[in-house]
């Protein structure tokens, strides 16, 4: 019974840490430029970035997590985004939650989800930001620039209205208080 026990978990124990350990690549494996898929792997991304000499984005999310499906729905599906991505980078999309990102989720110090990661072609981390990125954002996120840029926190009057015009202003007279909201 517990040998039995034994070689279940150690079975399972194989299984989750299959795509951990990265195997070279043969050079019939390698493509001549970086597929447009997402891969759950990050180890195959690893070796592809590495075989190709081109960066990699590697977003980490979670199951529930809604911002996670906003930048996928929304963000990744964005024409200029995929024209950007697709062919000049090697992609991932990891679940926080699986056994067989744990050690990547550790390295890059990963505690919160969407976060995405961007390495060079030797996996060294670029950068790495955690939040949801419109196409903008993330855009800038791939050049170096400011993502934060982008971001508008509503400027509020002491009384809680609005700047008219503003972001959040409902088209009125917001001075002194008297948002129409």
């Amino acid at each position: 019974m517990v040998t039995a026990f034994l070689s279940v978990m150690a079975t399972l124990l194989l299984a989750a840490t299959a795509d951990y350990a990265p195997v070279g690549l043969s050079p019939s494996d390698v493509p001549t430029k970086p597929p447009a898929q997402w891969s759950a792997s990050y180890a195959k991304i690893y070796q592809l970035s590495e075989a190709l000499e081109v960066p990699a984005i590697i977003v980490v999310s979670s199951k529930n997590c809604v911002p996670c499906r906003s930048l996928w729905n929304t963000t990744l599906q964005d024409d200029t985004v995929k024209g950007t991505i697709n062919g000049h980078y090697v992609l991932a999309w990891l679940s926080i939650e699986s056994p067989k990102n744990a050690a990547f989720v550790k390295d890059c110090n990963i505690t919160a989800t969407p976060t995405t990661v961007l390495l060079d072609g030797k996996q060294n981390v670029i950068r790495q930001y955690t939040g949801y990125m419109s196409p903008g954002m993330f855009q800038r996120f791939l050049r170096g620039g400011d993502v934060i840029s982008e971001l508008i926190v509503p400027q509020m009057y002491p009384a809680g209205g609005f700047i008219q015009g503003g972001p959040g202003c409902a088209g009125g007279n917001c001075a002194g208080g008297n948002c129409p909201k």
